[in-house]
């Protein structure tokens, strides 16, 4: 994976444990590093790793860009709250299904070919509409529970 320029993630499911953070109400308190909790007191939890993985992955000089179907409010606060908003170079979050069209304007914007993008996501139903408008961008399926972060970071370098 040596010539990946940038990493486009998604977050529900991917970089917290929370499968729809656009349910959530903000403001979020605090709870540990690693854990917030809405007004309702559901609590969110980062996925073990990513905070490790992302701040290795900005080092490595790649480009980390959010990809979410999300409400961009709740979305950014949850990243603030979790103190990992600096990680990201960009945020392409809206509230729709079509992470392709959030993917090809990341792409253009950034001026990053299709083939220097990794494209990381719990779900792949987005896959095939992602693959009609970016057909070389490289992607993996992370399920927590199967594969680390860290194992990440070592196919990464």
């Amino acid at each position: 994976m040596g010539n990946i320029k940038a990493i486009l993630i998604d977050l529900d499911g991917t970089v917290w444990d929370y499968p729809d953070i656009s349910s959530l109400s903000i403001p979020y308190q605090l709870i540990d590093s690693d854990t917030i909790c809405d007004g309702r007191g559901i609590e969110v939890k980062l996925i073990p790793g990513v905070r490790r993985f992302l701040k290795k992955i900005k080092e490595l000089g790649i480009v980390v860009v959010a990809v979410s179907w999300n409400d961009y409010v709740k979305a950014y606060e949850t990243l603030r709250a979790f103190n990992i908003l600096q990680f990201f170079d960009a945020l392409f979050i809206e509230p729709h299904p079509h992470k392709e069209l959030l993917i090809m304007k990341a792409l253009h914007i950034l001026g990053i070919e299709d083939e220097e993008a990794l494209y990381i996501d719990d779900r792949d139903i987005h896959l095939e509409a992602v693959k009609s408008i970016a057909p070389r961008i490289k992607f993996i399926k992370f399920d927590h529970r199967e594969i680390s972060y860290d194992r990440l970071i070592d196919i990464m370098i």
